[in-house]
């Protein structure tokens, strides 16, 4: 079965198409919080999606996960060219 193979290119692309949200949305429309939605932010929802994926990938390589103990990005990191360098390195 290709499963994993399939999970992973999901990954992938799901995190492509986050690049390029980051690429082309305004600060103003990253950071506005919607009453409606929690009042919650694009760059909020978006930081906690990605401390999860990172919690992921480090828990690949040490063999331990623990969502409960994951690191979160400082709030000068919600800039979306600030996400956009720490995705790349």
């Amino acid at each position: 079965m290709n499963t994993d193979r399939e999970l992973i290119q999901s990954v992938i692309e799901t995190l492509r198409q986050g690049e390029i949200l980051l690429a082309e949305i305004p600060d103003e429309s990253y950071t506005r919080k919607v009453v409606i939605a929690f009042n919650a932010s694009i760059g909020g929802h978006y930081r906690h999606c990605l401390d999860h994926f990172n919690t992921l990938f480090e828990a690949a390589t040490a063999g331990d996960l623990n969502y409960s103990s994951r690191k979160t990005v400082s709030p000068r990191s919600m800039r979306p060219a600030n996400y956009v360098r720490a995705l790349k390195s």
